[in-house]
């Protein structure tokens, strides 16, 4: 798969997220670059790695919640101080 296809697939993933109206979809060009440089730096990291120290596995879920839950705490308000 071409570097462009993986953009594509994460497009759709996030245009499918906003249809259902269970996700905000952030402007498409940064928005599929960002999630494709997570992937991307996260799995060369353990690729190259002599020694592994995380399982891809627990990197995905930690991503994923990442993704889908932001930085802010429940409750948190988003951008101030």
């Amino acid at each position: 798969m071409k570097f462009f296809e993986y953009l594509e697939v994460i497009s759709d993933i996030l245009e499918e997220g906003r249809r259902k109206g269970s996700s905000a979809r952030p402007e498409r060009q940064r928005g599929r670059r960002a999630i494709f440089g997570a992937l991307d730096e996260l799995s060369l990291t353990y690729i190259l790695s002599r020694k592994p120290k995380y399982h891809p596995t627990v990197t995905a879920a930690e991503l994923c919640r990442l993704l889908l839950e932001g930085l802010c705490l429940p409750g948190a308000a988003a951008g101030k101080g």
